[in-house]
């Protein structure tokens, strides 16, 4: 089933799952679910060159017991990207919720949302998960300096990119704390691209970009995303 998203929709409620209520009398610890989530244009015509749909994001909030609700204790959520791979949780509910800044344009038709769940038996061991959340360094930094900002929740690993040859380096830094103590930092050069492992066994929980130019479109932060 597919659901219509047009831009300027922010955070809405496209997809909800929930066990029965007959299995979760004796398995309050939820299933094993998969989530993937794909976005494609509503109109095969509207297919252009200036089309950008990578602003678009999906929220996924979710819990291990029927009686959770956003904003409980265990309730969790996280943010991706479409079209990245897929999410495995351990759940009993299941919300996804999606965003396309933007107005409608020409570069920002109207596009379909297709959910795919699938649900298992087994238990948290041993399950993966594959998607990602892209930060693009344009948007932080203005100039060549970004604010420090917190790490992606569940964000297990990055991917620096740097696809200009005019701006001769990256730098991503770590930290504690936003404004607090450096844990990690990491350069990209000319046009390469660098896995970081997220230093959370050192207190990493922030992060701040800088570049020794003002960034362009080719430059980004893709964190691998990992829930459990």
């Amino acid at each position: 089933m597919s659901f219509p998203l047009e831009a300027g929709m922010n955070r809405v409620r496209v997809f909800t799952w929930c066990l029965p209520p007959f299995y979760s009398i004796n398995k309050l610890d939820g299933q094993t679910v998969s989530v993937a989530v794909r976005v494609k244009l509503a109109n095969s015509k509207d297919d252009d060159p200036s089309v950008d749909l990578s602003d678009i994001t999906a929220n996924m909030i979710w819990g291990s017991s029927t009686s959770d609700q956003q904003g409980s204790p265990d309730c969790q959520e996280i943010e991706f990207d479409p079209n990245g791979g897929a999410l495995t949780v351990l759940a009993s509910t299941l919300t996804i919720f999606m965003t396309y800044p933007g107005l409608r344009d020409k570069s920002h038709p109207q596009v379909d949302v297709d959910v795919s769940v699938g649900i298992g038996t087994s238990g948290k061991s041993g399950i993966f998960s594959s998607a990602q959340k892209t930060v693009k360094v344009e948007d932080l930094a203005a100039f060549s300096n970004s604010a420090d900002l917190l790490i992606p929740a569940f964000a297990v690993g990055a991917t620096l990119v740097n696809n200009d040859v005019a701006v001769p380096a990256l730098i991503f830094d770590q930290l504690r704390a936003p404004n607090g103590i450096l844990t990690s930092r990491a350069f990209v050069g000319k046009n390469p691209t660098v896995g970081v492992p997220i230093a959370r066994g050192l207190g990493a929980r922030a992060f701040h970009v800088s570049t020794q130019a003002s960034p362009s479109q080719g430059n980004a932060i893709i964190f691998d995303l990992s829930p459990n």
